[in-house]
């Protein structure tokens, strides 16, 4: 009966590592896809320049600066 007890507690401990593993993975597949929308092209010839979809690019939101008042 105890051995019985060890082994399920084996596989349920397997079964959560498994679920945190695909988890993690769906994370890095989901963090890949969002910087290959949102990053600028590091390369500046105009090969990669120039498959760059830049209508749906939109990583660059202007920030408004509020003036700053000097006395």
């Amino acid at each position: 009966m105890f051995k019985v007890s060890i082994e399920a507690a084996r596989q349920a401990q397997d079964r959560a590592a498994a679920g945190i593993k695909r988890k993690i993975a769906e994370s890095e597949r989901l963090i890949a896809d969002y910087e290959r929308r949102t990053k600028r092209p590091l390369a500046t010839d105009l090969r990669s320049l120039a498959r760059v979809n830049w209508a749906a690019w939109d990583t660059y939101v202007p920030q408004h600066r509020q003036a700053s008042s000097r006395a």
